[in-house]
């Protein structure tokens, strides 16, 4: 994780002339300075196009269930930051939804994932997938895009996360 890799123009794609601070020490700012009000920009474009809509913004769950090698290439310590990524986001979409007012709910699927993430019982989340690519991944041999992305099983946790946010 203290790989630093040259800065990118999130707009435009363009290589700047920079490095990127290590990804645990820039994400948080950026989320915050960045990400929330492009969100909040985003929602209220929505909401204008169609103000009588009840805006959903589905949030994502904790990942990993074991931090202790449960995923070849994760440690321990990078497993339990990648876990805290998701409260941040949480807190950072939140507040992209509490900026618009009230068209808009924020949809928080961590409890319907609880003890169902990566190397949970069940599973409901894949871990790194390498078989069964679809036609949009890249050819190479490396891990599928399905790679933390949730299992059939793991739809229904955001079907219920989904429905609790639209219910007063």
């Amino acid at each position: 994780m203290g790989d630093v890799i040259k800065d990118r123009d999130p707009d435009t794609g363009k290589m700047k002339t920079n490095h990127t601070p290590p990804l645990q020490e820039r994400l948080p700012a950026w989320a915050r300075n960045q990400i929330r009000p492009r969100l909040t920009k985003t929602l209220e474009a929505i909401h204008e196009e169609a103000p009588y809509a009840k805006i959903v913004l589905m949030g994502y769950p904790k990942l990993l269930e074991a931090l202790d090698g449960c995923v070849t290439g994760i440690n321990a310590a990078e497993a339990f930051w990648l876990n805290e990524m998701s409260t941040m986001v949480a807190t950072e979409m939140g507040g992209a939804v509490r900026d618009t007012g009230s068209y808009a709910v924020f949809a928080d699927p961590r409890a319907a994932f609880a003890g169902q993430g990566v190397c949970g019982v069940p599973e409901t989340i894949h871990g790194l997938v390498f078989t069964g690519h679809s036609q949009a991944d890249d050819p190479l041999p490396q891990p599928s895009m399905k790679s933390f992305h949730p299992k059939v099983s793991g739809t229904a946790h955001y079907a219920k996360a989904f429905q609790q946010a639209l219910t007063p």
